[in-house]
């Protein structure tokens, strides 16, 4: 594939009928993992940029191995850096220090932890030290209306919009790859009804708040599998 090529695929999610995006224009990039998928990543990100659809001004791949992939071999991008850290730390200093109005962006592994619930979790507990802050599962009361979900025997319940196996790489285009129609489903939409409804199903007093969210997807029997987990602040 060309790198005209490549770009076409990435503005256009590979469905010639969409028009091309403008050029798409970030601050860092922060790219979670640098071995298969983060490579690929990379190697993407760099054929879009050669191509004109992307620029950005610091590209930084996050692994705690020093000898990942892209360590190895920087995919043909020649400013990308290798952050070794562990994910989870990265984003507590990261996060934490990032502007409202900046043009970052994460690029997450299909096969990553919740880091998004974990910093959240993590800021909570920093601020409110006299507080308990828990996670705890989804009731059985409250219904996600999604065609396919599971729950995991620590509490987490994946759902899903797809009742097949999506591809790893997918950008979820306006036109749906398997169905051929369009994707008119959302899940931040299944996740304000589902907070809702869990606030509904608490006593008055003692509704939680909702912290979880379409953060993590991963490879877990189907992929685009959300993760939903509830947070709780009470005093100790």
């Amino acid at each position: 594939m060309s790198d005209a090529e490549a770009a076409s695929a990435v503005a256009t999610g590979g469905d010639p009928r969409v028009p091309a995006r403008a050029l798409q224009s970030y601050g860092t990039i922060v790219v979670v993992g640098g071995g298969c998928y983060g490579s690929y990543y990379v190697r993407q990100l760099g054929r879009a940029r050669a191509a004109g659809a992307i620029t950005w001004r610091a590209l930084l791949v996050v692994d705690r191995d020093p000898g990942c992939r892209v360590a190895a071999d920087a995919a043909g991008v020649d400013d990308v850096e290798v952050r070794v850290a562990e994910w989870r730390d990265f984003f507590g200093e990261y996060l934490g220090a990032l502007d409202a109005d900046s043009r970052d962006a994460i690029v997450p592994s299909p096969l990553m932890p919740h880091l998004g619930f974990d910093w959240l979790a993590d800021r909570a507990r920093a601020r409110w030290p006299d507080r308990q802050v828990a996670s705890q599962p989804i009731a059985d009361t409250v219904s996600v209306a999604v065609p396919w979900q599971r729950a995991a025997a620590d509490g987490t319940r994946y759902v899903s919009y797809a009742t097949w196996i999506c591809p790893v790489n997918c950008i979820e285009p306006a036109r749906c790859p398997h169905t051929g129609g369009p994707r008119d489903w959302t899940m931040p939409d299944a996740v304000r009804r589902l907070a809702g409804e869990a606030r509904e199903n608490h006593p008055p007093g003692e509704a939680p708040d909702f912290a979880g969210g379409d953060m993590h997807r991963g490879q877990r029997r189907r992929d685009k599998a959300a993760h939903f987990e509830i947070v709780e602040t009470r005093n100790a």
